[in-house]
């Protein structure tokens, strides 16, 4: 009984731990098939996000998302060898400006909010493009202001179980159970 307060003690102190140390802002890179991969953001807190710039490998086009009229597709755009000259593509997303009010990509408190989804051969990475923007790291707020307190993950498929391996790992559970029944 012991164990098991003190395990649940364990992974509530882990829950509240890896909330606490959210990023204002997460953007995810997911990938949904061989070719596809979908990039989205969750804010944490009061933070707005108003422009995403990437740069990117093993992706060849991007699809802004439509529905999410924060987005501005006039003033976004993505293009591969966007004259690095080493093959990477540049992906930038920006907000909309509705009157003189700059809108938000992904307002405060939006979990895997849809930004845009992207095709391509793979492997892919993307990363911020601080190396070119310097302070400005391409993650911003609706004004345009930097936000340095963001993460940037690339999610994978996970891969699919062989057969035999859940028949192993089926065998070994059964196995727990029976050696438990009989101590």
């Amino acid at each position: 009984m012991r164990k098991l307060v003190a395990m649940t003690a364990l992974a509530v102190g882990l829950m509240i731990g890896s909330v606490a140390n959210a990023a204002a802002v997460d953007i995810f890179v997911r990938q949904t098939n061989a070719t596809t991969w979908e990039l989205s953001a969750t804010t944490n807190g009061s933070t707005a996000l108003g422009a995403v710039n990437l740069l990117t490998t093993g992706l060849e086009t991007m699809t802004l998302n439509a529905a999410n009229v924060g987005i501005s597709s006039g003033d976004s755009v993505f293009q591969v060898d966007a004259g690095l000259g080493d093959g990477r593509g540049l992906a930038i997303i920006n907000n909309a400006l509705i009157g003189t009010t700059p809108q938000a990509i992904a307002p405060p408190g939006s979990v895997n909010l849809l930004i845009a989804t992207f095709t391509g051969p793979g492997p892919v990475n993307v990363q911020d493009t601080s190396e070119f923007l310097g302070e400005n790291n391409g993650i911003t707020n609706p004004a345009g202001g930097a936000i340095f307190d963001y993460s940037l993950t690339i999610v994978p498929t996970p891969p699919v179980p062989e057969p035999i391996a859940m028949v192993l790992i089926g065998l070994g559970l059964a196995a727990v159970g029976v050696v438990r029944r009989s101590a």
